[in-house]
């Protein structure tokens, strides 16, 4: 069971798990129809704030109050990546750093005129 508060939920696409995260720092999956905790790991010590997995559910997403964004490999529990977020001084591009080395630069205004196009406002 979770010690403390629960602050983020995440089905898995198959149906069957559902990953909870909370203040105590932890991610815990849970087999829902066998009522059991199949896997926990630490995700954030300053508590979980949002879990998501991917459309295959091979990936989970979990981010933190304070710190960055991981993404783990379902199969192996192993954290794949970190992802940091600086912004330029001018405000327009927006950087993301992975363990992996790799370093993604984001166009926020292309960012802006696509995401226009699809209409979600921003």
């Amino acid at each position: 069971a979770q010690q403390r508060d629960v602050h983020a939920l995440a089905w898995h696409p198959g149906g069957a798990l559902l990953a909870a995260g909370g203040i105590d720092s932890s991610v815990v999956l849970w087999d829902v129809p066998a009522r059991r905790e199949v896997r926990r790991w630490t995700a954030h010590p300053y508590g979980v704030r949002a879990l998501a997995f991917g459309p295959e559910g091979e990936w989970i997403a979990s981010a933190g109050w304070n710190e960055p964004p991981t993404v783990r490999d379902m199969a192996a529990g192993e954290r794949l990546l970190s992802l940091k977020f600086p912004f330029s001084p001018d405000g327009r591009w927006l950087a993301c750093g992975t363990e992996g080395g790799s370093v993604l630069a984001f166009d926020l205004e292309t960012l802006r005129q696509e995401l226009a196009k699809v209409r979600l406002g921003w």
